[in-house]
């Protein structure tokens, strides 16, 4: 078997990705020192493309989504890269053109919706703003009182929200978990024409309410055909709902696959560990634990960000850092046990 190099597109493949990653590499500045947290991320995803995310709380998911809208906190710092959306860098574009994208090309649910709506108004008010603000409303009509009412009432009703009336008029407080993150969800359709950014979109809401959360969003980026991000830790949320997955572990991008093949055969020592740490309905299954918890991002290893807790790591993995490697069409590892030489 011949062993290629990651790259960020298939052999063969001449369509432009609607998002492209390149070389990413982004942290913080703290009081102890600088973070190294995104480590040389690349990605891509295609129109109508669904993708998942998947890795460890702390492992930079939710600093990836933050960096793409530039929505990072003040001490976050760029330290190299490109996010090229529909042929704009984002990280260089000028405010009025990032603007315009966040407000009618890009959404995105928040992982918890107590935080993301403000407690202060009611859903009507954030939800005309949210409207005001995009570009969902056709811009050669009059956008009056009765037309933000109607557009709110049928978007509550597309979440599949009961009685849309009662909670256009309500506090977020007054709302379920599961109503509040339905509501954050037509928050961001009102600007995802081309692209859904989910942030564990169903992280505290019971198990019966996540999986009405995640049909919700697959019917709703189905029928909008729309390209979706959807980060979690749950490797089982992902089963049925994305084509492809990447694995992060501590910044780094450790493995990427369509979806059958990482369940299939995975090839990450990472991501064996967390296929088998599932749970399984059959009662055999036991916790497996690995030693340490996730590195210290101000020094992280030289080598591969994962030596200091896989049990087959060797003085290579320690002091080199492995690259991305073809282990089949579109399946890439980042692993030297995978090495031929």
């Amino acid at each position: 078997m011949v062993l290629k190099t990651f790259s960020l597109k298939s052999d063969g493949d001449s369509v432009e990705p609607l998002l492209r990653i390149k070389n990413l590499s982004v942290g913080y500045k703290t009081h102890e020192g600088v973070t190294k947290v995104l480590d040389n991320v690349n990605m891509y995803v295609y129109r109508g493309e669904k993708v998942g995310l998947i890795g460890e709380s702390g492992a930079g998911k939710t600093t990836l989504l933050n960096t793409i809208l530039r929505i990072l906190p003040p001490n976050a710092r760029v330290f190299r890269g490109e996010i090229v959306f529909n042929g704009v860098d984002l990280l260089r574009a000028k405010k009025n053109v990032l603007d315009d994208i966040r407000r009618s090309r890009i959404g995105i649910i928040f992982q918890d919706p107590m935080s993301a709506l403000n407690p202060f108004f009611k859903v009507r008010d954030q939800l005309y703003d949210a409207l005001r603000y995009s570009k969902f409303l056709d811009k050669n009509k009059k956008v009056d009182e009765k037309v933000l009412k109607e557009t709110s009432l049928k978007m509550l009703k597309e979440v599949a929200l009961p009685d849309a009336e009662r909670v256009l008029d309500s506090f977020p407080f007054q709302l379920s978990g599961g109503m509040r993150q339905r509501v954050c969800i037509a928050l961001a359709l009102t600007r995802a024409n081309d692209l859904l950014l989910a942030d564990e979109p169903t992280t505290n809401l019971d198990v019966t309410i996540q999986e009405q959360i995640l049909n919700l969003l697959r019917d709703l980026v189905n029928k909008r055909k729309l390209a979706v991000i959807l980060v979690t830790h749950a490797l089982g949320m992902l089963k049925g709902f994305v084509d492809r997955i990447y694995v992060i572990y501590a910044g780094q991008i450790v493995e990427v696959a369509n979806t059958n093949k990482l369940f299939s055969n995975p090839q990450h020592p990472y991501t064996r560990f967390l296929l088998e740490s599932a749970p399984r309905l059959t009662g055999e299954w036991r916790a497996k634990e690995l030693p340490e918890r996730i590195i210290n991002y101000i020094n992280p290893p030289k080598g591969c960000r994962f030596s200091v807790r896989c049990p087959y790591a060797t003085d290579r993995c320690k002091t080199e850092k492995p690259q991305m490697i073809e282990i089949s069409s579109g399946h890439f590892a980042r692993c030297w046990l995978l090495r031929k030489v």
